[in-house]
This record gives C-alpha cells, sequence and structure tokens, in this order.
C-alpha cells in the first residue's frame, strides 16, 4: 500500500501505510489549573486499568493530584500536599505506581509506601535491602524522557523491574521486586555492558560530575521485559517465564541507528563546558520505550532524530511500528503529519496524548491524541 495523507476539515490529520493508519485529532485542551503543574511536560503519573484516569506528581505542591483523560478534553484535580519530613514524609520522588491498596514511590536510593487507606508511609533505603547492603552506591535509574510513567510493573504478579546502577564502578544490572516478600532478584539479562559504558558518557567538573548517561526504558508487557537503549536502536525482549532472550537491531531510512561517540574530554571541566557537552550527547538520535496497542496486536516506538547544532528548529518525531513478533512493520515521520508535537506522551484509552509545542500561557496544557489503527 503506498501513502495516503488526507487533510479533513475537522484538522483531524491522517496517514496511513502498510496497512497501518495513524491519526491526530484536533488539538485539545488539558486544563491544569495554577496549582504547580506544568505545560511543558508531564511530572510523573499513573493510570489505572481503564487508562482514562489516575494520579500525577505535582512537583511544586508535592502533591498526587488526580488526572482524567477523556474523549475531547483532559483535566487535574489538585491532591493534598505529602508531608516532607517526620515518620510520614516522602521525600522528592523520581517516579511512582499504584500496587493494590500502596502507592510505592521512589527516589533514586529510597522507596516510600504510602497507605491510600490510611495514609501512612513505610520507608527503605535501598542500601537496607541484603542484595545491595555492601555497595551504598548503588542507585535507581528510570527513564522520562517520552513517557513519565513506570512501565515495568505486573500488578498481577506482585512484581516490579528496576534498573539499578553503581554510580561508581558504573555496573548495571536488572533486578525484580517481590513486594510479598520484601526481596530483590537479579533478572539474567544479557547486557553488552562495554557498549553501555561507552554510551554513558561523564564529565568531570570540581566538584563531581555531571553524567551524559540517559537510562534504557524497561517496558513489561505480557510477561515480556522490553529494553530499549535511548542512545542505540538496538532492544531486547526477555521472556519473563522461560527466561530467554532475543535481540533485536533494525535499519532506517528516517533517521541514525545510534549516537555518535567522540573522544569525551577526561580533564576536569568548567561546569557549563561539561553542560554543554553533555546537551550535545543528549541532542543526538534517541530511542523511546516500547508500547503495545492490544486490540490492533503492535507495538510501538518513538524515536527523536538528531537536532542540529546551532538550529532553532526542533528535532523530527518518529514512530516505529512492529507486529507481535518484533518484525518492522513501517517507520513514519510524526512531524512531517502534525508539525506541533513534542516527544512528551500519555498513553490512554483515546490514543497516545501528545504534548504540543506551542502552549498559552495559562492554566491549560494544549496536547493532541495520536490514534494507531491496523487494517487486518
Amino acid at each position: 500500500m503506498g501513502v495516503i495523507l488526507l487533510w479533513s476539515c475537522s484538522d483531524k490529520k491522517i496517514d496511513s501505510e502498510q496497512d497501518i493508519f495513524l491519526e491526530f485529532s484536533e488539538r485539545k485542551e488539558f486544563l491544569i489549573g495554577w496549582d504547580g503543574l506544568y505545560n511543558s511536560t508531564y511530572a510523573p503519573f499513573h493510570l489505572d486499568d481503564t487508562w482514562e484516569k489516575g494520579l500525577i506528581y505535582n512537583y511544586m505542591n508535592h502533591s498526587l493530584d488526580s488526572i482524567f483523560f477523556e474523549k475531547d478534553s483532559a483535566y487535574s484535580k489538585t491532591g493534598e500536599p505529602m508531608e516532607v519530613e517526620g515518620p510520614s514524609g516522602v521525600g522528592k520522588i523520581g517516579s511512582f505506581f499504584v500496587w493494590k491498596d500502596t502507592i510505592v514511590l521512589f527516589t533514586v536510593n529510597e522507596f516510600f509506601f504510602k497507605s491510600l487507606e490510611t495514609g501512612q508511609v513505610k520507608k527503605k533505603l535501598i542500601k537496607n535491602y541484603p542484595e545491595f547492603k555492601d555497595n551504598v552506591f548503588m542507585s535507581i535509574r528510570s527513564s522520562s524522557i517520552f513517557e513519565n510513567r513506570f512501565t515495568s510493573f505486573d500488578s498481577e504478579d506482585d512484581k516490579a523491574i528496576f534498573f539499578i546502577s553503581d554510580e561508581i564502578q558504573m555496573d548495571q544490572m536488572i533486578w525484580k521486586f517481590d513486594f510479598q516478600n520484601d526481596l530483590f532478584e537479579k533478572i539474567p539479562i544479557k547486557l553488552d555492558t562495554i557498549k553501555l559504558k561507552n554510551y554513558s558518557p561523564k564529565f568531570r567538573i570540581k566538584r563531581g560530575s555531571i553524567s551524559g548517561m540517559d537510562a534504557p526504558s524497561l517496558s513489561l508487557i505480557n510477561q515480556k521485559l522490553i529494553l530499549s537503549f535511548p542512545g542505540f536502536c538496538d532492544f531486547i525482549v526477555f521472556e519473563l517465564q522461560d527466561q530467554s532472550q532475543r535481540d533485536f537491531s533494525y535499519e532506517s531510512g528516517l533517521f541514525p541507528l545510534e549516537r555518535v561517540i567522540s573522544d569525551f574530554p577526561s580533564e576536569e571541566l568548567e561546569i557549563r563546558e561539561a553542560i554543554d557537552l553533555s546537551s550535545a550527547w543528549q541532542n543526538q538520535v534517541t530511542f523511546g520505550p516500547f508500547g503495545y496497542l492490544e486490540k490492533e496486536e503492535v507495538y510501538f516506538r518513538l524515536v527523536v532524530g538528531p537536532k542540529q547544532e546551532n538550529s532553532q528548529q526542533d528535532a523530527d518525531i518518529f514512530i516505529e511500528i512492529f507486529d507481535k513478533g518484533f518484525n518492522k512493520l513501517v517507520e513514519k515521520n510524526l512531524s512531517s503529519i502534525n508539525q506541533d508535537i513534542k516527544r512528551n506522551y500519555a498513553f490512554t484509552k483515546h490514543g497516545l496524548a501528545l504534548i504540543a509545542k506551542d502552549q498559552p500561557d495559562e492554566d491549560v496544557m494544549y496536547f493532541y491524541y495520536l490514534d494507531i489503527l491496523r487494517s487486518k
């Protein structure tokens, strides 16, 4: 099938190729209010099984606000601020998810288990788990550059999977956390640790370093753990049931397959120079997490192309679509269909809610739904 691009009077934009149809809605409004949510990005959020409502972390208010995605709009309701200090205090979190009657929040080195019924909070540092007692430099790394949602949790299996790294030795491992038994178990995934280290540059400054490392995305879908790496196109599919592993890599006619590794300076840098080098590294091609559309039986992944140096033009956003066997069906330049989209999205019942580039200076976030359909 050839490419078809249709423009309708309702401002919807439709594109199809290889029996895959991509449809952007007209621009929608997300009423975020004045209490601390930003219209430039999604803060960490969690949606329930309806994929229409959930919670979002309000950095400014230090609260979990309610969010609702409807067909024609979205809105939020401000929650009660959480305590920061004391027995029920919760630190500034990196992400969270809901497990049964508990909200599991975490920073890079600490878990907070907040009861939905009583509001009581139990805390535990990573170093206090037996598996990490001999290494106080272990930290949880999570990816938030596309979908700021914790995507490696199985509510039926009471397990969550984390990417945990040693910040000194740069060791990087995948761990499964068992909530019922309060323990971690290493998952025997074969990682190319040399390649990961090469794609995790650190730039030395006077009092520490600035990392150019992007954590891999972990997506737990149908008992498959899918690892996607920001700096290169390869991805891993690990079957949790039989612990088999498949490694994939596909060519592209639209974007580079990996970032270019240069000779990074080893000497101490001024902080501004280190920040510029880190930004230049992350402004190269970036691969996002995997998602799955059960009705269409396809997986998808967003990719951001490289941003040209000293250019005011934003990088293009692409999408890759795969069948159930992870055969690549199609890749498309989404920015050629809708130029007003950013990489940040929320997976909802009504489609991917992609944030618009142009935003008003008020209590509203503009976004578009992207619907992916497959002709069978």
